[in-house]
Order: structure tokens, then C-alpha cells, then sequence
């Protein structure tokens, strides 16, 4: 097992926070902002980055560091992965689109403007952003 190492940006709209749709393995659907794989020799917040712009085909400014997350999962596969976690502005007309296309190599998924109160947002991923984001909420308030 080998550690991974990835960044996921937070993009608000108001209440609402853009959440990638995946379906989880066990069943059901995974929720998550997007993001993906640091690669060797590259900072977290550029990888931010570059991961917006392949896969969303938008580029993300503003970048905050929220926190860092660390998940040990011992399903199978097993795993271990480290996750900077970010919030960072689109461009305006970005916020307009009620659902986004996210290109993951040769996966593609849905991202939508979701609430995190949203009953249907069962399963949010990684494990502690949910705790982290009303961390962040109390502490703005």
C-alpha cells in the first residue's frame, strides 16, 4: 500500500458547494469536491489547479488552505490517503452552470451545486470534510 497524496478545492455558491457524484463500490453515491492526485515534485495548490482545469476546463483563484485530511481505510483495496483541502473562487459564469462535467481520464462524472444539509448527501468524502466545513462556517460566523 502506498500512501496518495491528493488536493480537493471547496467552490461555494452561496450555501451551496460544487460536489462531484461518483458511484461508491459498496453501493449508493459518494460525494466530493473535486480535485485529484498531487504528482512527484509539485505543490498541493498547483495541483489544485491543474486538476480544475483538466478536468472541469476551469481555472480556480483565491486558493485558501482549510485544512489537511488523512483517511486509513482498511476495505479493498486498502488504503492510506493524505488530502489538502482547499476553497477557491471560479469564474462568475461558472456559478451560472446548474452541473459541471468532470473528465478523469477516460471516467466521466457530475459535478453539482449541492447543499450539505441536502438529506440526499448521504456519504461525503473525503472522511472529516463535513466537520472541517462546518468548523469553518462557525468560526466565519
Amino acid at each position: 500500500m502506498q500512501i496518495q497524496v491528493k488536493a480537493r478545492c471547496v467552490i461555494r455558491s452561496g450555501d451551496l458547494v460544487l460536489l462531484e457524484e461518483r458511484a461508491d463500490p459498496r453501493g449508493g453515491v459518494i460525494y466530493r469536491p473535486p480535485g485529484g492526485n498531487v504528482e512527484l515534485g509539485e505543490r498541493s495548490q498547483d495541483a489544485i489547479q491543474r486538476e480544475l482545469q483538466e478536468e472541469c476546463g476551469v481555472e480556480v483563484s483565491d486558493l485558501r488552505l482549510l485544512g489537511v485530511l488523512e483517511d486509513i481505510g482498511s476495505e479493498q483495496p486498502p488504503h492510506h490517503r493524505i488530502q489538502f483541502i482547499y476553497e477557491g473562487v471560479v469564474p462568475q459564469d461558472f456559478y451560472q452552470l446548474t452541473s459541471v462535467t468532470v473528465q478523469e481520464g477516460d471516467e466521466v462524472y457530475t459535478a453539482r451545486w449541492r447543499s450539505l444539509e441536502d438529506e440526499t448527501v448521504t456519504r461525503l468524502a473525503p472522511a472529516g470534510l463535513l466537520s472541517l466545513l462546518q468548523g469553518r462556517e462557525r468560526a466565519a460566523g
